[in-house]
């Protein structure tokens, strides 16, 4: 393979680089729905019955540098390449700029990934608890361990309220996969309360 108009680099090197490497830092970065890729981001679906209920309750994962989702998907288990209830339906994407912790690391990147990494080797051997360390937890531990934008502490809380406001829905079929059931289930308990005053 000839490397000398490249500065010592193959061609192959200049069209797939290395995910940490600098080329690829200055990439854009590139969704690939249909194969459930959202590099660097925060992605959630719902949870059959209990986001029915509550809409803001779902399933939440973090996805690497190269899109690949991991999430906290049972006890001990740790879930890759897709949510443990579906598809994403909601996608926020974040920015690895604002990895604030690098602690040995070579680019932001790979700080936003050596962060994952750690999360994922702590949550492999928990037991999930539904309501006090579950899929948010994880992701907030990964947050918190690459300081990602360090002034805000990370916990359900904040995760469930950061992605209900600010995250987009992936597109209009899997919107009305997300909000359907929710309606169904304000029109049942609407229709509930009319027939209880009406007896």
């Amino acid at each position: 393979v000839s490397t000398q108009s490249t500065g010592g680099r193959s061609s192959e090197d200049m069209e797939h680089p290395h995910p940490h490497s600098e080329a690829a830092r200055r990439m854009p970065v590139v969704e690939q729905v249909d194969l459930e890729r959202y590099p660097h981001s925060l992605v959630w679906t719902p949870i059959p019955c209990i986001t029915c209920c509550c809409p803001c309750v779902g399933h939440m994962g973090i996805c690497d540098s190269n899109g690949v989702i991991y999430d906290f998907a049972g006890p001990y288990r740790i879930g890759k390449n897709q949510l443990a209830f579906g598809d994403a339906t909601r996608v926020l994407q974040l920015d690895p700029s604002r990895v604030t912790d690098l602690d040995g690391a070579e680019t932001h990147m790979e700080a936003y990934d050596n962060g994952l990494v750690h999360a994922n080797s702590v949550y492999a051997k928990r037991m999930h608890r539904l309501c006090c360390d579950n899929c948010h937890s994880h992701v907030a531990m990964a947050l918190e361990k690459m300081g990602y934008r360090s002034c805000l502490p990370w916990n359900m809380a904040t995760l469930a309220c950061w992605m209900c406001w600010c995250a987009r829905y992936v597109s209009c079929e899997r919107f009305v996969k997300s909000v359907f059931p929710s309606l169904i289930g304000c029109l049942a308990v609407a229709c509930l309360i009319i027939f209880l005053l009406i007896l």
